[in-house]
């Protein structure tokens, strides 16, 4: 029995110092409506170090300078309960993992930490004791996340691979008269195969004006001939998330406006993947991508006048209007840090995982012409930076026009 992932632990450990502990609890059921719950998701920094997931359960983790030793609490096994629910993991099981050192129930956790607070500092997620002064988790988790193990790697993997099948089932079967909420069930069906029903998040799926609603997540209206559709969508593998963006023609055909902005999207995109390399920064990428997108704007006509003007006026921002991109892991947008103690930016290191994701958004109440109104695009890969440059796990999801034209029409 391994519950727990050895190097997860390790990472966490080689991060505490003697006297401190880390108590990372794994969430609880949440309410949809009366007696129904969502299904259950452990809390990400608990699926970082442990396989568990049910709802109730807390890791404790103490370093002293003779040993590092791991807690388990959890509700036990309920022999009428498990007639109504896959049950819990019996206590004495749980303790056949070499790594954990006690598995203990769930309601002794409040006078164990009670006990050994006085001996350390605590690191913690959970509100046990309003009088024990405990130190927030985040920064600590969000570190040993950044980069990222084999194992997590291939678990990223998988998830974009499943959702590059779903991306491109969609663009086989879309055609005007079909509703978003069909291509939202239709992403799924290659992940249903292999018996996965996750996703990283609720799929946005969106056609003509609703593109330019940055999380619109409706997904229930009729695609019309002449639109574009916007579909932001990522499956979950194990708990770890994929997060791709296609942008196609519903009729199968980009319109010239359509194709103009969408090359513009791809060109800032692929510049920007270029420069995926270790040492790199957030912050100099995106400063360079919308300079480029600046550029293309200017020479296909968007804008026009000086660009000093544009620049001056921050014209991009007012269709470009979101980050470049963000980390990726177990959270579509991991929480790992993005300055270090110092307010200085965490350079691109091998082994993180990000998006690129640029955007165009114009609106009807954008003040741009007329001609551009309606038309949303982003384009969004996930990169592994690597030693020797950027790796695009997502790359085998069609996103030139050529490419998507030719699957849209088959």
């Amino acid at each position: 029995m391994n519950l727990l992932k050895r190097f997860a632990l390790e990472h966490l450990t080689n991060q505490l110092s003697y006297g401190e502990a880390c108590l990372i609890g794994g969430g609880q059921e949440k309410s949809r409506n009366h007696d129904v719950h969502y299904p259950f998701r452990a809390a990400s920094h608990f699926k970082y170090l442990c396989t568990l997931n049910e709802p109730n359960c807390a890791l404790l983790i103490t370093k002293t300078e003779k040993e590092t030793s791991v807690y388990l609490f959890k509700m036990p096994f309920d022999k009428k309960e498990s007639l109504w629910t896959l049950g819990k993991l019996d206590l004495k099981i749980a303790e056949q993992d070499p790594l954990i050192k006690k598995a203990l129930p769930f309601n002794t956790l409040k006078d164990y930490i009670n006990d050994i607070a006085p001996k350390f500092k605590i690191f913690s997620n959970l509100d046990i004791n309003p009088k024990i002064k405990t130190t927030p988790l985040n920064d600590l988790l969000g570190s040993c996340r950044m980069l990222k193990h084999d194992q997590e790697l291939q678990n990223i993997q998988k998830a974009v691979n499943l959702s590059a099948y779903g991306h491109k089932n969609i663009m086989k079967i879309t055609d005007p008269g079909l509703n978003e909420a069909e291509l939202a069930l239709a992403f799924m069906k290659e992940a249903a195969k292999h018996g996965v029903a996750e996703q990283a998040y609720p799929p946005i799926i969106a056609g003509g004006q609703r593109a330019c609603i940055l999380h619109y997540t409706e997904n229930n209206q009729v695609l019309k001939s002449g639109e574009l559709v916007l579909v932001d969508a990522g499956v979950e593998y194990n708990g770890y998330a994929s997060d791709i963006t296609r942008t196609f023609p519903v009729n199968g055909t980009f319109s010239p406006e359509q194709k103009q902005l969408y090359e513009v999207v791809l060109a800032v995109q692929m510049h920007a993947i270029e420069y995926c390399v270790a040492g790199q920064t957030w912050s100099t990428l995106n400063k360079m991508a919308k300079s480029l997108m600046l550029d293309k704007l200017l020479e296909i006509g968007f804008l026009s006048g000086s660009r000093s003007q544009h620049e001056k006026e921050s014209s991009v921002s007012k269709v470009f209007y979101h980050g470049l991109g963000h980390w990726l892991g177990l959270d579509v947008h991991d929480p790992c840090p993005y300055r270090d103690e110092q307010k200085n930016e965490v350079p691109f290191q091998p082994g993180m995982v990000l998006t690129i994701e640029p955007g165009i958004y114009v609106s009807d109440t954008s003040g741009f012409d007329q001609k551009w109104h309606h038309i949303g695009i982003r384009i969004e890969d996930d990169i592994l930076i690597t030693e020797s440059g950027p790796k695009v796990l997502s790359a085998h999801v069609p996103k030139t026009i050529e490419e998507i034209e030719a699957l849209c029409q088959k």
